[in-house]
């Protein structure tokens, strides 16, 4: 029986030599270089590994795949049987007994990490957004609070001159009047002293 080495095995399976070492490594099989010899035990050990590591990776990887061990969606069944009386003494109706069922069902599922890893970025996206929502709304509601109160304070204001006005025009029209009388009363005692003097003594 011939002896093969690493790289006769290499050529059987068409693979490259420096792979078909790496491999033999990570199963654990010692072997130095491309011309050392194997056995059909380092074979087996080699084929064990690779299965091995197939099936992890089929079952880690694979994109969409269900798990085979444990289900991503369990759904409970729950049944709930109670009795209700209706009618009764007094209302001339005999007394009836109803069976009510209520049955609930619920699913749950399984949530693996970057589910819960999305969930948590929407979250903090959702939360991030509701706080720009609240400050937006807070700071339009202190802008509008401070243009009610702008114009609070314009309409005193404007109340304010047109009193200042209204109380100077008033003032303006009491001496005016004022000024008037003291003319006209001025004005009769001028025409008034001649005639007291050419009245006859």
């Amino acid at each position: 029986m011939s002896t093969v080495t690493v790289i006769d095995f290499a050529n059987e399976l068409n693979r490259p030599v420096e792979e078909l070492l790496a491999q033999f490594r990570e199963a654990g099989v010692a072997v130095p270089d491309e011309k050392s010899p194997i056995s059909a035990d380092d074979k087996l050990a080699l084929l064990s590994y690779l299965q091995q590591k197939t099936r992890h990776a089929i079952g880690a990887a694979a994109p969409g795949a269900a798990p085979a061990v444990e289900p991503r969606r369990i759904t409970l069944k729950r049944k709930e049987t109670s009795e209700i009386k209706l009618g009764g003494p007094g209302r001339g109706v005999a007394a009836k007994t109803v069976s009510v069922e209520v049955r609930k069902r619920r699913t749950y599922i399984k949530r693996d990490a970057v589910d819960e890893q999305e969930t948590a970025a929407e979250a903090e996206a959702e939360a991030r957004e509701t706080a720009e929502r609240e400050a937006a709304a807070r700071a339009a509601a202190e802008a509008e609070a401070k243009r009610h109160q702008e114009e609070a304070e314009r309409r005193l204001r404007d109340e304010e001159e047109e009193r200042k006005r209204a109380a100077a025009e008033e003032e303006a029209r009491r001496q005016a009047e004022a000024e008037v009388r003291a003319a006209a009363a001025a004005a009769a005692a001028e025409a008034s002293a001649p005639a007291q003097a050419a009245a006859p003594v």
